[in-house]
C-alpha cells in the first residue's frame, strides 16, 4: 500500500485476495478488492486486468494458496505475460487451517 500512495494510485488500483490466509485483505487496504476462489487469484487478476488494462492490478496470496492450489493459475499467467503483479506471501502454512504445512519455497 505504500507504493500505492505514493505513486497517487489508489484510485487505478484493483486487488484480488483469495479465499485462505489473505482472505481479510480488503480489511486493511483502502482500495477496491476482488476474493476470488483459493488458487484462482492469478486467473481473476488476468480477466480483471484485461477488462481494464489501465488499472493497476494485483494479487496477494499465501503460500498454500498460490504454491500449492494456484500453482497452474500462477505459472500460466506468467507464461502468457500477464501484466499483473503477484504478491506472494511465503508462511510455510496453511494459515487457515490451525497450522497445516504448506509448501516451503526457498530461494
Amino acid at each position: 500500500m505504500e507504493v500505492i500512495d505514493e505513486l497517487g494510485k489508489e484510485n487505478e488500483t484493483i486487488g484480488v485476495a483469495p479465499v485462505g490466509c489473505s482472505v481479510l485483505a480488503y480489511e486493511f487496504m483502502d482500495i477496491d478488492m476482488q476474493e476470488a476462489a483459493h488458487g484462482r487469484a492469478p486467473a481473476l487478476a488476468t480477466a480483471i486486468k484485461r477488462l481494464w488494462p489501465d488499472k493497476v492490478v494485483f494479487t496477494y496470496q499465501g503460500d498454500g494458496d498460490l504454491a500449492a492450489i494456484g500453482t497452474a493459475e500462477t505459472i500460466h499467467a506468467c507464461n502468457r505475460g500477464e501484466k499483473i503483479v503477484i504478491i506472494f506471501i511465503n508462511n510455510g502454512i496453511y494459515g487457515m487451517t490451525g497450522g497445516q504445512m504448506a509448501p516451503i519455497l526457498s530461494g
